[in-house]
């Protein structure tokens, strides 16, 4: 570009941004590169951990969301000029409407006329593309046009992929809303990062250390040039802070820490916010501080599972995180949590607060200080290590202020943690002193509260016991997903019985439950690889919808391998090979239909078997458990690495000649009828299931399609299929078209065992093909064009006389 042409684009960009037409990156893309480095920078360490740690990500992923969409008008409208121009684009585009309306008086007049030619010279100086701003909300949609909430077992069944547990997710409370909308305000996204915010320091605020964890050695004294201990509380009309009572985790009056404070005390929506926590922290708080103690831990730490979840143990956030502390499943599955199809105790608030307590107290052995811990906490430890490393310094606040040290949900989370602390501590200083507290929720080892239940009853039958509403008990369970407790073998840890709560007082009356073995109608089954539902209901002499119904699983929903399951008690279990023989209308057949590929393939040393795919296996799976390659077994049955196995397939391995798994069903070949894919056998046996029979017809002149159609009683769609021609195509006297006409009712349906002649190459031990015979001279091979082989040969058709009925020539025997 000449220096003429960047003078315009400068003089024009100039223009645009004096109308308020341009796009304000434009005029500082330094600093836009620098917010979006920024961004992108404490976005991967999180996503790194979250990945290959499983660590908790808390609820920054709804935090992250809502506090963008969030952003109060406020915000916005008292922002200085400067800041204003250096916005991103993505911030002007949102801007809400009570912004706009909050500008100087001068903002909304009609502009003079002299600004028109200026503003026509602008347009036509600017670059020929200018970047669309991003929209953070979607478009505005007419009522209706949007679909309703899908069926979730429909979905199940037609993506194939069953849910890794059933719990339905729950909304956070307005109050944990409030929390985030904060956020937005006294943090805006479109503020300078990093958090660098220094206040005045005339008066000193007190250092406070108390872990409640036994005491460390002294640490060596701060180096010259160190970051102080605590920050300066700074002027005189924030000496109150000096005042206050001081928590047992650490405090630093750092900046975003005394703004939260401030907020808190000196505006009423923070009163009120702050009220509202204390009152819901009335629900667990003494049941947590209690499990604290007992593992010497601060009781100050009740106050992350208020900024996780609002003290409600059913909240679910957008990452997958659950529960008081919002653990996700791979953390709680570490911390001995339950998390199933059938039961998640995230949900369960005392399970899940034992295992919060455990897994913090292993982030503060590992990090040292309860600020790094609870960053930790929230971005996962292995995200923070690699800031440490990144930026060589093990202090919170110090990471806090550096570019990217921090993605900005953890950047505020530790700040958020010790001011509530700190109002907790100090009620009368921020209004909350004569709030009444929730009353506690069911939460210990008090039997009137919580009670020992056996596999198989269900909460039905406990609401019953009681004498209790069944909505009254699942609102107390919500770790129990479905309508009865699963086998014990579904739990993470060793245990004789689940546990249940019920109201107060209420406990006594479940004595007459059985508290441990299983209920006398059941029995427990593990599932095994090549077993489906339809398998086990076979063998145990039930149907499979009522299998689903003793264990909670929706339509076409098939447990994983090494998953127990509730079958009916009664009479003694069929053999596995009467379970894998039972055909779809429940009658047994001595041998299994199973269709080949059209080769012969052996090994020396193997043996053939026959596998059922179940819903939910892949190449790899069944591979590993059969002890073969995942290469070898798409080779075997031309698979496609691709694409996933189906329900009801069969695929054939060739397994050492003394394999026998336990935990694996396989059909051997003395048990199957393998049926070469487009032979005659295979035509035989598939089309006359519904009473025809695969037969050529030649077409003679003036013939179409439709014509054909209504001769021999098919339908003009078979005709298409089978022949892979158009219905719209031109029939030519002689042509051979595949007709499936009527059969008479005296021919067999069932197909005949094929002749087969195997063979073993002694000289070998590599895989053998072995093509099939030669063709005789007057037969054609197979054509695509119609899935089979066809004659050479056909019988002359005098003139007018029908076309003649040829049938198909048999398949060569394949030796």
């Amino acid at each position: 570009m000449g220096l003429r042409s960047e003078r315009w684009l400068a003089l024009g960009t100039g223009l645009w941004l004096t109308l308020g037409l341009a796009d304000p990156a434009m005029a500082a893309p330094a600093q836009t590169t620098a917010e979006g480095a920024t961004s992108k920078g404490a976005a991967e360490p999180r996503s790194a951990a979250k990945v290959a740690n499983g660590a908790n990500p808390a609820t920054s992923a709804t935090s992250l969301s809502t506090a963008t969409a969030a952003k109060p008008a406020v915000a916005t409208a008292a922002k200085p000029a400067a800041a204003t121009a250096a916005k991103p684009a993505a911030a002007t585009a949102a801007k809400p409407a009570a912004a706009t309306a909050a500008k100087p008086a001068t903002a909304g007049k009609k502009k003079p006329a002299a600004g028109a030619p200026a503003k026509q010279a602008a347009r036509k100086l600017a670059p020929a593309k200018t970047p669309v701003p991003a929209r953070e909300k979607p478009l505005a949609r007419l009522a209706g046009s949007v679909p309703g909430k899908p069926d979730a077992s429909a979905r199940q069944a037609l993506s194939g992929h069953a849910r890794e547990h059933s719990s339905e997710a729950v909304a956070e409370s307005p109050e944990l809303t409030e929390m985030r909308e904060v956020d937005a305000m006294l943090f805006p996204r479109a503020a300078a990062m990093p958090f660098a915010l220094e206040l005045p320091a005339p008066v000193a605020a007190p250092a406070v250390n108390a872990s409640g964890l036994p005491s460390r050695p002294t640490p060596p004294a701060p180096t010259p040039g160190a970051r102080a201990a605590t920050e300066a509380v700074g002027t005189p009309d924030r000496a109150w802070l000096a005042k206050l009572e001081m928590p047992e985790i650490p405090v630093r009056f750092d900046a975003g820490v005394v703004r939260y404070l401030e907020y808190y005390r000196d505006n009423p929506r923070g009163r009120r916010l702050v009220a509202a926590w204390l009152k819901k922290s009335g629900r667990y708080r003494g049941a947590m501080v209690k499990v604290l103690r007992e593992h010497k831990l601060p009781e100050d730490l009740v106050w992350l599972a208020l900024i996780e979840s609002g003290f409600d143990p059913t909240v679910h956030s957008h990452a997958g995180a659950a529960g008081l502390w919002q653990f996700m499943p791979a953390t709680g599955r570490i911390y001995g949590l339950t998390v199933n199809q059938r039961v998640d105790e995230r949900l369960d608030p005392e399970r899940s607060t034992i295992a919060a307590v455990t897994h913090l107290k292993d982030l503060y052995a590992r990090f040292g200080t309860w600020e790094l811990a609870f960053a930790a906490y929230n971005m996962g430890y292995g995200g923070l290590l690699a800031s440490i490393r990144k930026y060589n310094t093990n202090d919170y606040w110090e990471l806090r202020r550096l570019e990217a040290g921090l993605p900005y949900e953890t950047a505020l989370y530790v700040p958020k943690i010790v001011s509530m602390a700190i109002v907790a501590r100090n009620c009368a200083v921020f209004g909350c002193d004569g709030v009444a507290l929730d009353r506690p929720e069911p939460f210990g080892e008090v039997a009137a509260d919580k009670v020992a239940l056996a596999p198989g009853v269900t909460l039905d039958e406990l609401a019953a016991a009681v004498r209790v509403t069944p909505e009254e008990i699942a609102a107390l369970n919500p770790h129990v997903i479905g309508t009865r407790l699963p086998p014990l073998e579904q739990s993470a840890t060793a245990r004789t019985s689940w546990t249940a709560f019920v109201p107060e007082g209420k406990g006594p009356r479940a004595a007459s439950l059985p508290s441990s073995g299983t209920t006398q109608k059941l029995r427990t089954h593990r599932v095994r690889w090549g077993e489906s539902i339809a398998h086990i209901a076979a063998r145990y002499h039930t149907s499979a919808s009522m299998l689903e119904q003793l264990n909670d699983l929706d339509d076409d929903e098939a447990p994983r391998p090494g998953t127990a399951v509730f079958v009916p008690k009664g009479a003694a279990p069929a053999s596995d090979a009467a379970a894998l023989l039972l055909r779809a209308d429940r009658r047994a057949t001595d041998k299994a239909i199973v269709v080949v590929p059209d080769r012969q393939l052996e090994f020396a040393g193997r043996r053939r078997v026959f596998y059922q795919v179940v819903y939910g296996d892949t190449v790899e799976d069944i591979a590993r458990v059969t002890e073969v390659s995942a290469s070898e077994l798409r080779r075997w049955n031309h698979l496609d690495a691709r694409a996933t196995l189906q329900a009801g397939m069969h695929v054939q391995l060739f397994v050492a000649n003394d394999a026998a798994p336990a935990d694996v069903l396989w059909l051997e070949e003395s048990q199957v009828v393998p049926l070469t894919v487009v032979s005659e056998a295979f035509f035989s046996h598939f089309v006359g299931q519904s009473g025809r029979e695969r037969v050529q017809v030649l077409a003679r002149e003036g013939d179409t399609w439709q014509a054909l159609a209504k001769r021999h009683n098919v339908t003009l769609g078979s005709l298409e299929r089978i022949n892979h021609k158009s219905r719209r195509s031109k029939l030519a006297a002689g042509d051979r078209i595949i007709v499936y006409a009527k059969r008479p009712a005296s021919v067999r349906s069932e197909p005949e065992e094929p002749a087969v002649v195997r063979g073993v190459d002694a000289t070998r031990t590599d895989e053998v093909e072995r093509p099939p015979d030669a063709m005789p001279a007057d037969a054609m091979p197979a054509s695509p064009a119609v899935g089979g082989a066809l004659p050479s040969d056909q019988a002359t058709v005098p003139d007018g006389v029908g076309p003649a009925l040829v049938p198909p020539a048999a398949q060569p025997r394949v030796r």
